[in-house]
């Protein structure tokens, strides 16, 4: 039998190894979104075998030396004959230090730029600071290494020609989740070891919190996206008891008088204390996306919990009382509690009284479409996870759909917009166009499921081992289980534009066409699930920076569009144009009807002045609740840094002439501040246009 050895690049000689083809050629298909069966390869491996033997001599040799670079020819002729489209893959890679010396240029380019002059793709991630600048200039390498050399090359080219988006490339390389919805309660329940400390349940109140806050902020660390611990006063309420339970205890050892009171205002302070220590915590941490959602448990120290929350936020930071942006506080409601005259109305007016200072908590409906359903038929929360991403119903063995403990594996957004402008009027070409590039983001999620399903657990222990996922695993373990469990989503952006470029005119004139687009996309999204086995979701995508970006190669490609491109930014998802002057109960009964199709991600909002009107506030909320929205408050937000004046404030504080105005605005789905004291590079060109756009839905 003929011998086949290989001589590499140094000289040194090898025996054939056909398992090595077969991991090069498996790595070359999940490049271009292909599955490559074992018999494939096993087939591949044999014509390579039989092309090496006709390069000898004589028929009778019994061995033979090939030439390295002679090997990668022969597979890449081989392939051919069992996967065109791996072929090519196979040919292209080939190039990969012309590929690498190209990067490293793209990359060197992309750091200087990061370091003189800042980024502005996320309002909540300050690029002056020096821990931004260094992670951001890694972060360069990172997608530029996704795009060149892991994503399949169709959704990686139409990434880079901005006809779909992938969101958070700088994370994905490196097998991270995106947001989830941890499971605190269960990671404190019982303990957990972590880094080699043992960490006993809490006791008391002050030592869950200062728990919650390291295991919080330890987690995250290990995810991209929002990080949301849900219903937190439920979570909380039991080491609350205790504190209350040992306050008692305290006061009857030292004789001190009507303990029950003792024991509640010692635990109000520590309450207090508590979440005043997380804001803070919070405040000085760079990029980071807390939510706590709140607000439908009646037990006593639960409604503790949800009113230190409330009051603490309006309280405010430092000297001046400024609100906090982190965590994102998100109101539960339903009328059988909140309702007038019902068992939580007072807890209801706390919350109005803290949006109409601070802008939070949203408010979540459990009393309408799915999420009523969820609520009212199972007894399920089903909180946003971060701002506004929602996971699809997931049953257990026993049929009951479950949520908490539940994650995202990424975003891939559609330009919607530019495939209207394309169509130039033909809603065919539109939908064809959409259709194509909806399954190059497809191709991108099973990329994703493929990569991450060998992650070992122990990369994120508190979330995969410890209880903060539903599906708790050892550390060996790979989290193909867990993620199977997981939601991809795909967002789409600006369905006003869209409206504009078709028809010519503005969504809320004619909000058919987007309900249209809406069910065509879930109709794509529900064969791909079947398909794939994915779950899938329709994502409302905020698009922070990406309104800025897209709308910039746009014009810059088919000029300025009256309606469309005139502007610098596209409208995010379905959301009415800035611009629109409606009524508050107009605007939301118009996004209503493609909020309830959305259900993987959405949110409504309404522009209301600077005003201290809590009953029309209620009103609006009240009424979003009626229809099952998940719902933003928008107010005018000021503060003077000088004298701690609130108001809506120009340029300059009425109070005392200071210009150091520091304004809280709703970038997207999160919060941010701007102010000349934190400089410009806060808020991209794009997201501040639209902010300036935005008309009030209600007047004092």
């Amino acid at each position: 039998m003929m011998e086949i050895q290989i001589r590499k690049k140094d000289g040194e000689v090898e025996v054939f190894q056909g398992e090595k083809i077969s991991v090069a050629v498996h790595k070359t298909a999940m490049r271009c979104g292909k599955v490559i069966s074992q018999s494939q390869l096993t087939k591949l491996i044999g014509l390579v075998e039989d092309k090496c033997k006709k390069q000898a001599p004589t028929p009778n040799c019994v061995r033979i030396i090939i030439p390295v670079n002679l090997i990668h020819d022969i597979v890449e002729v081989a392939l051919k004959d069992i996967d065109m489209e791996i072929a090519e893959e196979y040919k292209s890679f080939r190039g990969y230090k012309k590929k690498l010396s190209e990067q490293f240029l793209e990359v060197v380019k992309e750091t200087e730029q990061i370091i003189n002059e800042g980024d502005t793709e996320n309002a909540n991630r300050d690029s002056d600071l020096i821990d931004a600048k260094k992670a951001m200039s890694g972060e360069t390498l990172s997608i530029r290494s996704m795009l060149n050399y892991e994503l399949p090359k169709v959704s990686a080219t139409a990434h880079e020609n901005l006809d779909i988006y992938i969101h958070d490339l700088r994370d994905r390389l490196y097998g991270s989740i995106n947001c989830c919805l941890f499971d605190m309660g269960t990671v404190l329940k019982g303990g957990f070891t972590y880094n080699g400390v043992e960490y006993k349940e809490p006791n008391s109140i002050r030592t869950a919190g200062a728990v919650l806050e390291d295991v919080m902020n330890g987690a995250r660390l290990q995810q991209y996206g929002g990080f949301t611990i849900p219903e937190i006063d439920t979570v909380l309420a039991p080491y609350a008891r205790k504190s209350f339970v040992s306050y008692i205890e305290e006061a009857q050892r030292y004789g001190i008088a009507n303990e029950e009171q003792y024991a509640s205002e010692k635990l109000w302070q520590d309450l207090v204390q508590t979440f005043e220590s997380i804001e803070h915590s919070l405040h000085m941490i760079n990029n980071t996306f807390i939510t706590f959602s709140f607000g439908v448990d009646t037990d006593r120290f639960a409604k503790m919990i949800a009113k230190a929350i409330l009051q603490v936020r309006r309280a405010g930071l430092g000297t001046k009382g400024v609100p906090a942006v982190f965590p994102k506080l998100v109101f539960l409601y339903t009328d059988k509690l909140h309702g007038e005259g019902n068992e939580l109305e007072d807890l209801f007016k706390e919350a109005v009284s803290t949006s109409s200072k601070c802008m939070y908590p949203d408010y979540l409906s459990l009393d309408e479409g799915y999420l009523g359903e969820m609520y009212h038929q199972y007894g399920k929360i089903v909180s946003p996870m971060g701002c506004r991403a929602f996971l699809s119903r997931l049953d257990d063995e026993n049929g009951i759909p479950y949520f908490t403990g539940r994650a995202n594996l990424g975003a891939i957004t559609l330009n919607l917009p530019r495939f209207a402008i394309q169509a130039k009027g033909d809603k065919e070409v539109f939908y064809k166009l959409m259709e194509e590039n909806f399954h190059k983001a497809v191709k991108v999620h099973q990329f994703t499921f493929n990569k991450m399903r060998k992650v070992k657990a122990k990369t994120n222990p508190l979330l995969f081992v410890h209880g903060g996922c539903a599906t708790r695993l050892k550390p060996e373990d790979t989290i193909e289980k867990a993620i199977e469990t997981f939601t991809y989503s795909i967002g789409y952006i600006g369905l006003e534009e869209v409206t504009q470029a078709l028809l010519g005119k503005s969504l809320h004139e004619y909000p058919e066409l987007a309900e249209e687009i809406l069910l065509f996309l879930q109709k794509l999204i529900d064969d791909a699930k079947k398909e794939t086995g994915l779950k899938i979701a329709m994502y409302s995508t905020p698009a922070e920076s990406l309104c800025f970006k897209f709308l910039k190669a746009d014009r810059q490609r088919f000029g300025v569009i009256e309606g469309v491109t005139d502007k610098e930014y596209y409208t995010n998802s379905y959301h009415c144009c800035v611009t629109a002057k409606l009524d508050a109960d107009v605007k939301q009964e118009i996004e209503s009807r493609l909020f309830h199709i959305a259900q993987g991600g959405r949110i409504v909002y309404n522009e209301f002045p600077h005003t201290r009107n809590l009953k029309a506030i209620s009103q609006c909320i009240r009424y979003a609740m009626k229809q099952g929205l998940y719902y933003g408050v928008n107010l005018q937000l000021d503060t003077c840094l000088g004298c701690g004046h609130q108001d809506e404030i120009d340029t300059t504080c009425p109070e005392c002439g200071s210009t150091n105005i520091l304004k809280i605005n709703r970038i997207c789905g999160y919060l941010g501040y701007s102010s000349n004291e934190l400089g410009a590079n806060m808020i991209n060109n794009g997201k501040y246009d639209e902010v300036k756009r935005r008309v009030d839905h209600f007047t004092n």
